[in-house]
């Protein structure tokens, strides 16, 4: 499985990012992936939350493959549905 999941925006428009690789992560991180992604709905989601926000707003992209599929969803921080915002919580402490 990979994650990428990316923050942009804010007052000062700096772009942070971060990748998860499966292959090169340990045990208890892609344990603790994939039951957020699960309990999310991560593949459910629309590609696209929200499309306007605060001006200084932050954005956030996350992309997902897994062995059958892949996904994008990008959302505003305004727009986070509650089901994906332990998933956003834990991949900013990841940045």
């Amino acid at each position: 499985m990979k994650v990428l999941f990316e923050q942009s925006g804010g007052f000062t428009g700096i772009s942070r990012h971060v990748s998860i690789d499966s292959d090169s992560s340990s045990r208890d991180v892609n344990e603790k992936l994939r039951q957020l992604i699960e309990s999310s709905r991560f593949f459910d989601m629309p590609d696209r939350i929200g499309t306007s926000g605060h001006p200084d707003g932050f954005q956030y992209d996350i992309f997902i493959e897994d062995e059958k599929r892949a996904h994008r969803v990008i959302m505003n921080e305004t727009s986070i549905p509650g089901e994906l915002k332990p998933l956003v919580k834990y991949l900013l402490e990841k940045i």
